[in-house]
């Protein structure tokens, strides 16, 4: 079962389609002037319903506004008063960081408590055996940042991440890299390739 041939004599919506002839510059100031108008009115429309009302795309009118100089809004509307986010400056470095919750009324018994949790902190993770931060956290029940947070108000210097492995692979691989003079071939060996 073969299909039909297609007819190719429809010609199509190409050959319905003509071209609007070039306005004149004439006709573009005027038409600019009045899009303007429009554009300018009490109602404040947007520049694509300017667009519409007078059957161009927002691209020409968007051009013929600017090309007439009148001056045009911000796109995407109103959004309502935006607030700016606070930002809270560290006690120890003093420089500003995230943004800040809203504060809360902490009582004295509260801070007294956070200073003395803070305290015991600060010595455990000086201690000799060096623990992270994750391990003090982990032996006083509270979250890693919360940690954190205490050990900085108590200025204890806090260690990089990570430790001092760099400093055991090292000597590790020193310890295991072989001697550069023994073992040292006269002839040099071949290889078959």
């Amino acid at each position: 079962m073969s299909t039909p041939p297609r007819d190719t004599t429809y010609p199509g919506p190409a050959a319905e389609h003509t071209h609007r002839p070039k306005r004149t510059p004439h006709e573009q100031a005027e038409l600019g002037a009045a899009m303007a108008t429009r554009y300018l009115a009490a109602d404040q429309p947007s520049i694509q319903a300017v667009a519409n009302a007078f059957g161009v795309s927002y691209g020409t009118a968007h051009r013929l506004l600017t090309n007439n100089g009148t001056p045009l809004r911000a796109q995407g509307g109103y959004r309502g008063r935006r607030r700016r986010p606070r930002t809270v400056t560290s006690a120890s470095t003093g420089r500003q960081r995230g943004t800040a919750k809203p504060a809360r009324a902490a009582t004295d018994a509260s801070k007294k408590a956070e200073t003395k949790l803070g305290a015991e902190m600060a010595a455990r993770y000086a201690a000799p055996d060096e623990p992270s931060i994750q391990a003090v956290a982990d032996e006083f029940r509270v979250s890693y940042y919360i940690t954190r947070r205490l050990l900085a108000l108590t200025d204890v210097p806090i260690r990089p991440r990570g430790g001092d492995h760099w400093r055991r692979r090292r000597t590790a691989n020193s310890a295991s890299a072989p001697d550069p003079d023994e073992g040292t071939r006269s002839d040099p060996v071949r290889r078959a390739g």
